[in-house]
């Protein structure tokens, strides 16, 4: 079951809103409880965490959805918030928030089905997000919500695992390396609600991280006891090692986590297709096998004979992946965000045109209106009724062509060549068109 909140102050709205999502859910088979609150102040004051996704109205009279938007995301931080506004302008205020998506009023299945969509990919559907464990007798279904211990017991399982290896010949070195990379993609898709390929994408950062933090610990760990002599420390060698481990591996993550933390990119960003995952694990794969490559290849191109040259190889080739990485993370959510900018701009300028053309038609109407007074000037001016008749005749006959012109049995259609006829009237261009806009009945 998806629980939606719609906040919406104008029940034809509200009512429209309502009823797309019924259909959705009849087309899709997904079952869904909505709740609606009359006002963003509604909204806060009655709001529990427990809603999959918020369909927020942004111009509402007690509380605005921004506003609102702000105070929910203190409550719950999870929520998926999608903006349902007249004016595109406020889609770009929603990334304060951390708002998913927006939709223009006025709403349109079509549209609204996509943004649905879209949105419930990032929704925590407790009928879906469950594992088949096997027991005793058969299996049994378990809800991913209701699991605490899993990530500990991953890590714990993927530590025993290279600890179990590590002692197995160099042929077994690669098929155990896949192996613990699988370790930690099923270990991140169980424990993250995210798709498969965007889990993989976590994965191949994550691996790549987790070696530029072993290797410069092994080869922080080394300078001391070789360079600065500490291997004669004795007792204090496993505390030296034990320390190295935690300082350099906290220094490490909590670094790469404040990078994260500061951007604050959009969730939506990290939706990765199948194909998309050939550059970030071709840089992974490339840095994994040259930084390795020395131990394997002592007198190949790109490796080192002393051990010194094996670690600093390793370490910088892990730290110039990282980087790597991180810039191609940063460049593809800068690239997602233009894409958005410029959305909205054609928007924008989708709407100034139709403005444009909403004043010129109104500038043809007048004029239209002005010839029509005069026109009547005349014909009461007229004294000669056959001559009056045929004025009028004539009128009627301009009326017909339009009526028939625009008249097309699609309401849409219609406006749309109205605008046009006008705008062509205006411009001296005759238009002549034939539709039968009932072939358009399907669409919303």
């Amino acid at each position: 079951m998806i629980r939606i909140a719609i906040a919406e102050d104008d029940p034809q709205c509200f009512a429209q809103l309502e009823r797309y999502i019924g259909d959705y859910g009849r087309e899709t088979g997904r079952a869904f409880q909505v709740t609606h609150y009359g006002d963003g102040e509604d909204l806060v004051e009655r709001y529990k965490p427990g809603f999959d996704l918020i369909l927020m109205d942004v111009e509402m009279p007690f509380m605005d959805g921004m506003t609102a938007a702000g105070y929910i995301r203190e409550k719950d931080p999870e929520v998926v918030i999608v903006f349902v506004t007249n004016l595109a302008q406020y889609a770009i205020q929603g990334y304060s928030v951390n708002a998913l998506d927006y939709i223009l009023k006025p709403v349109s299945y079509f549209s609204f089905s996509q943004r649905l969509g879209r949105a419930l990919q990032y929704v925590k559907k407790k009928e879906d997000a469950c594992i088949t464990v096997a027991v005793r007798g058969g299996a049994v279904k378990l809800e991913v919500n209701a699991i605490f211990y899993i990530e500990r017991l991953g890590l714990a399982g993927q530590c025993l695992f290279m600890m179990l290896t590590d002692a197995l010949p160099l042929w077994l070195w690669l098929p155990c390396m896949a192996a613990a990379v699988g370790m930690m993609l099923a270990l991140i898709a169980a424990c993250c609600d995210m798709p498969l390929a965007s889990a993989g994408y976590c994965t191949v950062r994550a691996f790549l991280l987790a070696e530029f933090a072993a290797s410069l610990e092994w080869q922080l760990y080394s300078y001391a006891l070789f360079a600065l002599g500490w291997q004669e420390m004795g007792a204090g060698r496993a505390a030296l090692a034990v320390g190295m481990l935690a300082g350099v591996y906290a220094a490490v993550f909590l670094g790469m986590y404040g990078l994260e933390k500061r951007r604050d990119d959009p969730r939506a960003a990290m939706t990765f297709q199948l194909r998309e995952l050939g550059s970030p694990a071709l840089i992974a794969l490339a840095c994994f096998f040259l930084s390795n490559l020395s131990f394997v290849y002592r007198d190949a191109p790109f490796t080192g004979s002393q051990l010194t040259d094996i670690y600093n190889i390793r370490t910088l080739v892990d730290l110039a992946g990282v980087a790597m990485l991180y810039a191609y993370h940063v460049q593809r959510c800068e690239l997602y965000m233009q894409r958005e900018l410029d959305a909205i701009q054609n928007i924008l300028q989708n709407q100034y045109a139709q403005y444009r053309q909403s004043r010129e038609s109104i500038e043809v109407i007048n004029h239209k209106y002005h010839d029509l007074k005069h026109q009547i000037a005349v014909l009461r001016a007229e004294p000669d009724a056959g001559r009056r008749s045929a004025y009028l005749d004539g009128m009627e006959e301009e009326i017909r062509d339009y009526e028939a012109q625009n008249k097309t049995g699609n309401s849409v259609l219609d406006t749309v060549l109205t605008g046009k006829s006008l705008y062509c009237a205006r411009h001296g261009i005759e238009l002549t068109c034939i539709a039968d806009g009932g072939k358009l009945a399907f669409m919303d």
